[in-house]
């Protein structure tokens, strides 16, 4: 393979070597060190952003599971009360029914009661009644 030479062979006329500064003069020297001092920023203003991205990811992280055991406790709170709440209906029912009971046993006895009375006024009734007709005559006999 041919290698391709450049067709400048020489230095144009009124150009030396010594013209060329090989090595950088001041102001480069100025001009690189301030880049490299950009860049050494940028650098550690990247590791602070990871670092303070990572700081914010376990803050947050933290606070979540913070979160998460306060929601807990609300759900075990909750359950308690829905437990407790069951309960008090459940017991609220019981003491319903027996009122219930309570009520069908009085009206039971006051029933009773009632039909006593009544038998007993028409027992009553019957006596007057007889006596008022005895006292008329109108009953013959007696009966046993």
């Amino acid at each position: 393979m041919k290698r391709k030479r450049h067709p400048l062979r020489a230095l144009p006329l009124g150009i030396q070597m010594s013209d060329f500064l090989w090595e950088p003069d001041a102001e480069e020297k100025r001009v690189a060190v301030e880049a490299q001092r950009r860049q050494s920023r940028l650098a550690k203003l990247h590791r602070l952003e990871k670092l303070w991205a990572a700081q914010d990811f376990e803050r947050l992280k933290r606070r979540a599971a913070e979160l998460a055991a306060i929601v807990e406790q609300d759900r075990a709170f909750v359950a308690r009360e829905q437990a407790f709440e069951r309960e008090m209906q459940r017991r609220q029912a019981i003491i319903m029914q027996l009122h219930d009971e309570d009520a069908k046993l009085e009206r039971k006895l006051l029933l009773a009661r009632l039909e006593k009375a009544t038998k007993e006024l028409n027992k009553d009734v019957v006596r007057s009644e007889r006596a008022a007709l005895l006292a008329k005559g109108v009953v013959r006999g007696r009966r046993g």
